[in-house]
Parts: structure tokens; C-alpha cells; sequence
């Protein structure tokens, strides 16, 4: 019965890890712009490309698969999702990510722009941050890695930090 039950748990571990890894990847090619003012009737790529213009670059409509607000925190702007076409498209703007950081837009500062990361990810990251080994944390291309010391490792949802962090 115990056996069976490992088993079991390893199956759903696995089933979960590929779910992530699929719902991510279905998000490759997203972002998302935080701080950005909300109007009422606002064409979304217009406001999107009034931001990029002023760091150099601009969004084509033909690069546009899906735009739209997403629920966010309370009192605070939604944030603006963008789906694109391609990573080409994606990476042109993400190039310009410390520029947005930068701006202020209609008197407000603190846009900026992100990777479109599951919750797991988003989690994973946060426990690789607590943990006192990891000196950094990132999502990039689909994963997730961490610093430790002077060795980038690439960790997974269910990965055990202890194990992966030790010294080969």
C-alpha cells in the first residue's frame, strides 16, 4: 500500500511539473506592463505604444495576438497583458525593460514590464529567494534559475533546493 501511494504521488508530481511547464510555455511569448493609468474607452495598443515610443520602440498591430487588462491588486491599476506573435516581438520590448522602469507616465511613475510567469513559477522563485544559498532568482526562456555562488542552476517546481544547491 505504501509503495503504491509513492507511486501515486510521484505520477501526480510529475502530471503537475508537465502542466506547469505546458501552461508556461503557452505564455512564452507574453507580457505585462504594471502602473499603467486605466481610462475609460482606452485603445489598449495605443497606450502600450505611447509608452514604448518613448524608449525607442513600438509594438505593430500585426504583432498583436490578444491585449487586454487582467485582473490585479486592489487600488492600483489593472495590469496589461499582451499577447505577441513571436519572441522576436517579445524580445524587442523586453531589451527596453530597465528604460520603462524608468518612465513616468501621465505623472505617475513605476511601470514596468514583466514576463508572464505561472503561479508556481512566481512561487518557486519566491522560495528560492527566502532561502539564505540562493544569492538570485530569475525566470528566463521557460525556466526558472537561481545563483548560487558563482553556479547558475536550473530548478524545477518540485525540486529540493538543499539537494540541487550542494556542491558536485
Amino acid at each position: 500500500m505504501y509503495n503504491q501511494l509513492q507511486e501515486t504521488e510521484e505520477i501526480a508530481k510529475s502530471a503537475s511539473a508537465r502542466a506547469n511547464y505546458n501552461e508556461q510555455y503557452s505564455r512564452k511569448n507574453n507580457i505585462k506592463l504594471h502602473g499603467i493609468p486605466e481610462n475609460k474607452g482606452e485603445q489598449l495598443l495605443e497606450v502600450v505604444n505611447e509608452i514604448l515610443t518613448e524608449v525607442g520602440v513600438a509594438i505593430e498591430e500585426n504583432e498583436v495576438m490578444a491585449i487586454h487588462r487582467i485582473p490585479g491588486q486592489k487600488d492600483r491599476p489593472r495590469p496589461i497583458l499582451v499577447k505577441l506573435r513571436n519572441n522576436e516581438a517579445k524580445s524587442k520590448v523586453m531589451r527596453k525593460r530597465t528604460a520603462i522602469k524608468s518612465l513616468s507616465t501621465n505623472g505617475n511613475t513605476g511601470v514596468k514590464i514583466t514576463d508572464d510567469v505561472t503561479r508556481q513559477n512566481t512561487e518557486l522563485i519566491s522560495r528560492l529567494l527566502m532561502d539564505e544559498r540562493i544569492t538570485a532568482a530569475w525566470y528566463f526562456n521557460g525556466s526558472i534559475y537561481g545563483q548560487n555562488g558563482g553556479r547558475r542552476i536550473k530548478f524545477d517546481i518540485y525540486d529540493d533546493i538543499e539537494k540541487k544547491t550542494r556542491k558536485r
